[in-house]
This record gives C-alpha cells, sequence and structure tokens, in this order.
C-alpha cells in the first residue's frame, strides 16, 4: 500500500515562514539580488519611485487589525494542508489540496478552499462512487469521509466507508491509514471512544507507527484518553490494557493521574459545524480555551517501597467472618498451602486481619499491617469496596497489594495496587484463540443480556474480532423474563446463520435463549459461554442444551497439566476437600509475590518496580503476565463438553486436547 505523502513546502517557503517573510517576498529578493532596478524598467521616472516609496511607508506604519481568536494554534501547526489561514483546517485532514492531478478533484478543492464545504461534499461523492481510477477514488472517498465530518454527518463518513472496504474486498485492518483515522474521528463525534480507540490503532498500525497519520492518531487517541473521566477511564484502563496501541497510552496516563493529573476535558464541536468552514460565516471574537496544561505532582516518597527486611512478612485482608467467611477460608488455604512451600528456603509470616467485610475496618487494617507488622506485601482483600479503600490507603503508605476481587479497573485507583481475576478480555481472547485458530470458524454472533456486564462483554467481543481482522459479529440483545426478547433475538440469530453464537451469561438466565436454539435449525452450532458456565452443578442441569459448547474456565480441578496435578494433590491431602477457583487464585498470587520479592532482594530493586516488570509466570490458573494497567492477564483453559464430558482442550494458549466433531468424523477416519 502506498503510504500519503505529507504536503511539503520547499526549503525556503519553511525558513522563510519562521522568520515571518513570505515565500513571495523571498522570492522577490533573490530576482533583485545583484540588479540594479533602475536597468530594468526603459525610461524609469524618478518620481515614480519617490511615490512608490511614500506608499509603502505609510503601509508599514498602519497599525494592523487585530484578527479574532481561533483557538487552533495548535492545530495549525500540526496540519501541513495548505489552506488560507483564514479557515480553520479540521485535524483530521492531513492530505494534500494544492496541485492534485484529477480535474475533478481539483475543483472540489477548490471549493472547499472557498468556504463552500456542502458543494465540495457533493463534488467528491461523485467522484468516491464513479471513477474508474483507484487512486482517484481513493482520494475522493477519504476526502468526501473529511466533507461530511465537516457537516456533523458521522454517519455517511462511515457508511462510505464501509461501502469501499466492501467494493475493494479488504477488511478494517487493510483501511488506509488516512481512512481509519477518519473513522476514529466519526466515531469521536458520536461519542464511541472505544472505537475510536480502536481506528486510531489502524491508522498507526497501517504505517508501522511512523509517518504522519501515525503521529496524529497517537496525539489524538491519548487527548481522548485524557479527556475520560475518572470513571469511564477506570474501566476503559482494563479494556484496553492489553492492546499494543492503546495500552501504553493508557499506562502513561494512569501514571499522570497517580502522580496528581487532573482530567482534562475537550470539546470537538465545532469541527464539525458547516458554519466553522463557511468563508461567508460570521466568525465569532472569541472561544473559551480549554486549558491543555498538565499539572503533575510528585510521587510521594512513600509510593517507593519500604527497604525490604527478613523475614519476608506478607500480611492478608480477608473477610473471614460473615457471609463471605466461606470464600476468605478458601483464600487463605490457597495462602497458607503456597508459604509451606517456601518454608526452609526463606522465612515466611503471615499477618492476618479480618475485615469483617467492612471497608473502614480493612482500610484500618491495612495501617495496622505496614506500621505495627512490618508487612512487605498485602494480599487482599476480596471484596470490592474494601479493596478501594484499601486501595487509597496503600497511595499514602506505598505497601504494595495484590487483591483478588472481580472489578476490573481496580489497580488504576493506585500505582501500589495489582489484581489477578478473570478479566472479560482474558476470557473472550482465550474463546477467539481456540475458536478461530483451532476451530476455523470466521462467521459469530453475540447474543447478550441486557446488562452492564452483557454489554461489556459484547463490545470487548466486537474489538477482539476487529483485532483478529474477522467480519463483525452478528448483535443481539435479550431480556432473559421477556419472551418476546428471546423469541425476536433467535430469529434475528436464525437469519444470521453464525459458525458459533457467544452467549457471556449465566446458564440460568440464558436457558430460555438455549432452550429455543436447540429446538431451532440452531441445534448444531457451537456455542461460545464465559467462566460463569465452569459450574459442575450448572452443567449437570443445563448440560444438555450447550452439548459441544466451548467455555472458558480460569482453573480446571481436572486439569492434565503437572503443576495442577500437583496442586490439587498437596491441597487435598492438607485440607481434605478439593481447591476450588479462589484457593487456586490466592496460591499463585502468593507465589507471585514471594518470586517479586526474591528478585527485589537479589536486584536491590524495589518490589512494586520488579511486579510492574515481573516475567511471565505459568501458575496453576494459567499462564500469567503482568500488564502495565496492573491487571495480572492470563492464558487460562479452554473446555468442551462432549456428551456429558468436560474436556480441556486448550491449556495456557496451548491444546491439550480433541474432540471430532460427528460430521467430521468420517472424513478423519477416511
Amino acid at each position: 500500500m502506498k503510504k500519503c505523502q505529507k504536503f511539503s513546502d520547499d526549503r525556503s517557503r519553511t525558513q522563510a515562514g519562521r522568520l515571518g517573510v513570505s515565500q513571495t517576498a523571498v522570492r522577490f529578493a533573490l530576482a533583485l539580488k545583484g540588479m540594479n532596478p533602475l536597468r530594468c524598467v526603459p525610461h524609469f521616472d524618478l518620481r515614480v519611485l519617490g511615490v512608490f516609496c511614500l506608499l509603502a511607508f505609510f503601509a508599514c506604519t498602519q497599525p494592523q487589525r487585530p484578527q479574532p481568536s481561533r483557538d487552533l494554534p495548535v492545530l495549525r501547526k500540526e496540519s501541513t494542508v495548505m489552506r488560507p489561514l483564514e479557515l480553520p483546517v479540521p485535524p483530521w485532514q492531513l492530505w494534500r489540496t494544492k496541485r492534485v492531478s484529477n480535474p475533478g478533484l481539483q475543483a472540489a478543492e477548490d471549493l472547499a478552499a472557498a468556504g463552500k464545504p456542502m458543494e465540495a461534499l457533493n463534488r467528491f461523492k461523485v467522484l468516491a462512487e464513479s471513477s474508474g481510477d483507484p487512486q482517484v477514488r481513493r482520494s475522493a472517498t477519504a476526502r468526501y469521509m473529511g466533507a461530511a465530518l465537516k457537516v456533523g454527518a458521522s454517519d455517511e463518513a462511515l457508511n462510505v466507508l464501509a461501502r469501499y472496504l466492501k467494493a475493494q474486498n479488504k477488511g478494517p485492518e487493510s483501511c488506509p491509514p488516512e481512512m481509519s483515522l477518519l473513522a476514529a474521528y466519526a466515531y469521536l463525534h458520536q461519542g464511541d471512544y472505544d472505537q475510536a480507540l480502536a481506528w486510531f490503532g489502524l491508522s498507526s498500525n497501517a504505517q508501522a507507527g511512523a509517518g504522519a497519520y501515525a503521529d496524529r492518531a497517537k496525539k489524538e487517541a491519548l487527548r481522548t484518553i485524557k479527556s475520560l473521566d475518572q470513571r469511564v477511564f477506570s474501566a476503559a484502563s482494563q479494556r484496553w490494557s492489553v492492546d499494543a496501541f492503546a495500552g501504553p497510552l493508557f499506562r502513561r496516563e494512569r501514571i499522570r493521574r497517580a502522580q496528581g493529573g487532573q482530567q482534562i476535558p475537550r470539546d470537538l464541536r465545532e469541527f464539525f459545524q458547516a458554519s466553522t468552514y463557511m468563508a461567508d460565516s460570521e466568525m465569532p471574537n472569541s472561544r473559551v480555551a480549554i486549558s491543555n496544561q498538565e499539572l503533575p505532582k510528585s510521587v510521594p516518597a512513600s509510593i517507593a517501597a519500604p527497604e525490604l527486611s527478613q523475614p519476608i512478612v506478607l500480611g492478608v485482608l480477608l473477610p473471614l467472618s460473615g457471609r463471605y467467611a466461606e470464600h476468605a477460608a478458601h483464600v487463605r488455604e490457597g495462602i497458607e498451602l503456597a508459604v509451606s512451600e517456601y518454608q526452609g528456603i526463606r522465612d515466611i509470616r503471615l499477618e492476618v486481619v479480618d475485615t469483617a467485610a467492612d471497608p473502614l475496618i480493612a482500610g484500618k487494617g491495612y495501617e495496622t499491617l505496614v506500621k505495627e507488622k512490618g508487612a512487605n506485601a498485602i494480599l487482599g482483600p476480596l471484596l470490592v469496596k474494601t479493596t478501594e479503600e484499601v486501595s487509597r490507603v496503600s497511595q499514602e503508605l506505598g505497601v504494595p497489594l495484590l487483591t483478588f476481587t472481580k472489578r476490573q479497573g481496580i489497580p488504576s485507583i493506585a500505582p501500589t495496587v495489582f489484581r489477578l481475576g478473570a478479566t472479560t478480555e482474558s476470557q473472550v481472547r482465550e474463546l477467539l484463540s481456540y475458536a478461530v485458530e483451532r476451530l476455523g470458524f470466521s462467521s459469530f454472533a453475540i447474543a447478550y443480556p441486557s446488562t452492564v456486564s452483557g454489554e461489556d462483554f459484547a463490545s470487548v467481543f466486537e474489538a477482539e474480532l476487529l483485532r483478529l481482522g474477522k467480519p463483525a459479529a452478528l448483535r443481539v440483545s435479550y431480556v432473559a423474563a421477556d419472551e418476546m426478547s428471546i423469541d425476536r433475538s433467535v430469529q434475528e440469530l436464525i437469519y444470521g446463520s453464525p459458525e458459533a453464537i457467544f452467549i457471556p451469561d449465566s446458564l440460568e438466565n440464558a436457558f430460555p435463549i438455549l432452550e429455543q436454539l436447540q429446538n431451532s435449525d440452531l441445534e448444531k452450532v457451537t456455542l461460545l459461554g464465559p467462566a460463569q458456565w465452569n459450574d459442575p452443578v450448572a452443567i449437570r442441569g443445563y448440560g444438555q442444551l450447550i452439548d459441544g459448547a466451548v467455555y472458558v474456565a480460569p482453573f480446571f480441578v481436572r486439569s492434565a497439566a503437572p503443576g495442577v496435578v500437583s496442586f490439587v494433590e498437596k491441597y487435598v491431602e492438607r485440607f481434605k476437600h478439593e481447591p476450588e477457583l479462589l484457593a487456586a487464585q490466592s496460591y499463585d498470587a502468593t507465589r507471585f509475590v514471594i518470586d517479586a520479592f526474591q528478585k527485589s532482594t537479589a536486584a536491590g530493586s524495589s518490589l512494586i518496580s520488579v511486579l510492574e516488570s515481573a516475567d511471565t509466570a505459568y501458575g496453576v490458573t494459567g499462564r500469567l503476565e503482568m500488564e502495565p494497567s496492573g491487571e495480572i492477564r492470563r492464558r487460562m483453559s479452554v473446555l468442551r463438553l462432549d456428551k456429558g464430558n468436560i474436556i480441556e482442550v486448550m491449556s495456557s494458549g496451548i491444546a491439550s486436547g480433541n474432540i471430532v466433531d460427528e460430521q467430521n468424523k468420517e472424513e478423519v477416519q477416511s
């Protein structure tokens, strides 16, 4: 693909611009250099020269008329488009606008430069739809998208892009960088920040991270991230933590906010109004400037981990009394088993505090463990509210904690917080890794409940398909208790005929839609499920409805992996019952922290810095990788239900089992 080129001025114009001198003046000076103007003009009259000098004197001494504030210095400086300065340049317009070889394109460009965006839009549309020249059609399509954005028609901009890609038989990953950038702005106009970031990433990737569009994509993505309020930022930071493009940007912003940086709002409305680009429109005398200044604050000295002492002191915060006591007991058992394996190698002491599921008690407990017990690291808490409170306290005292809560985005509260849990992203990635790479599926549908969790799963699923370069999934929602909603969703699924359907809901809630699917033309379709499906009791009750289904399991007690087999044996021997997810999770977390402590001691580094850059570890809950966000991402098990038997078909990203589908048996045997 030919890279789009920035418009480049000649060097003399660039240098002259820096001095405040026009290019015409430079050329005129060069032309006169070494010449006698009196020889150039026959019959030259000195009186004419005198009048000319007098007029020049008066022109130079006249005060300049103050120009209205446009609040666009950054955009003009960054943009490379040759446009009249009295008309603003939208931030997405980086293509050349002069000396276009095609007369139709040039005519449309002239209209845009003259402040007639609506007329330019119509001209570009004709060329985009009728030109037989691929390069002209590409240029016209991009300009048509840009012109549509200028008048606020972001839907039309996305529609024309879809038509262009379909005609070229291309997917989003093959989209030209300028069109990906335009699509990102279209989604910004619609307030869909996830899609905007995805398309900024595609624009950057199309230029391998270097070039005009890649630079603009990165800058605008970072500005977008900075504009998110803390609640939205926390959730988005988790969703994008593993993305190669947006992940580092969220990490950078997370650090800035942890150091006291505030949200920096943006107002892009003026860039989507035709009047902004009309030469005859009345320009406002002033605009409200949005401060782009960051206010960095020094990091409190306590953020740095305290000096590491002997023995290792691990603090534990768990709701050991009350309604969550049983869950806390499983967590404690996993911690104790892990610690027992290091005794004799390192002296490790556990200090346990009962939070009673009370945030205030948990916060005080953290202070006690750090100030009085000398804890080097904290394991827990288990619940969301207690974790939020302890996270805030930890930012002041600086001792890291690794929590077991299910809530995504918790690490964004403070740089001292890390979390090990089954994130939405890790579940979806594992499912699609198996469905695409092992089963070869390319046609998907999402049937999700109309809940916050359902919406989140659906969005992540779509984003992952986009990353994999697969067609967008058919997306239908339902209300479990609404029969009409279920009927409508099933009919849409039947009409779409997907190869696989992802249902991010519990088996109990999804029962109505599962039952209808089994009695429809989609009875043989492969169902994909979240970690919630890894419930032996639910499988016994609803297994007949999901035979052949594929779902993920953060911990599979029947795994044949040697590490899991050994863990289960030791756990049963010590506690006289089989481990479940919380026990396995806390076992991995404890080993993860102790190993990091050992490395930090050897390297003379803080425990936090070692945790942030921790190497990949292989635990009983899968392959563990620390993400820049503070989330520990894991490659978990993928299970498939075959006639009531649960088979682990993939473990830590490695295929570990195989099931021959009924329809393929004959081919395989032959």
